[in-house]
């Protein structure tokens, strides 16, 4: 995705209401790329958390130094991972 006019105003509006993109994976190494590079043309303040995945998403996650990372040390599914990136963001 290109930036365009009305990605910077997204991103203008991430930042003076001060939200933040959280993005819970597991095993995703064929998507997550585009998914964080899409999300980075309306903001820079975006969480990933890895719930311990087995797979090359932690090598393409940890590309981007743009991101804040939480990593679990053993499966915890997407709601915990959702609940953690929540305390992080408060």
């Amino acid at each position: 995705m290109e930036p365009t006019g009305n990605n910077q105003n997204y991103r203008k509006l991430f930042k003076d209401k001060k939200c933040c993109v959280i993005i819970p994976t597991h095993n995703n190494s064929k998507t997550i790329g585009n998914v964080i590079q899409d999300v980075l043309q309306f903001t820079d303040q975006i969480i990933v958390i890895n719930d311990v995945s087995s797979d090359d998403t932690v090598e393409i996650i940890k590309r981007s130094s743009a991101l804040e990372i939480i990593k679990f040390l053993r499966n915890m599914g997407k709601g915990m991972a959702i609940r953690k990136a929540l305390l992080r963001c408060g």
